[in-house]
């Protein structure tokens, strides 16, 4: 009886360490809108909590960011494409090359 439970005691021991692996990752999405140009929506997707990202934007423009450092705050790039958003506290910048367009979130 005694090596049946102490077996039982070390089967669930293994089966409560083992689930923390097993976190799936839920779809984050976060919508901004220009401060100056409230139609111009873009939106901003991660399964992993945004170590990488899908940046879309109501003109149909695309892009693939990953995480990238950042003094406050958070910063994703896409370096070969000249994008990146940088936001904080709700507010933000995003990038396409030349062009800073200021957003906030919606």
């Amino acid at each position: 009886m005694k090596k049946l439970l102490l077996s039982l005691s070390a089967l669930l021991l293994m089966l409560g360490c083992s689930s923390k692996d097993m976190v799936t990752n839920k779809l984050q999405t976060m919508t901004f809108v220009g401060i100056d140009d409230p139609s111009y929506k873009i939106e901003l997707s991660s399964d992993d909590e945004f170590e990488t990202a899908y940046l879309r934007d109501n003109k149909g423009h695309r892009y693939v960011l990953k995480e990238a450092k950042s003094a406050s705050g958070m910063r994703l790039a896409n370096e070969k494409q000249g994008v990146e958003i940088m936001f904080k506290k709700g507010e933000g910048i995003v990038n396409f090359g030349a062009k800073d367009i200021f957003i906030e979130e919606k």
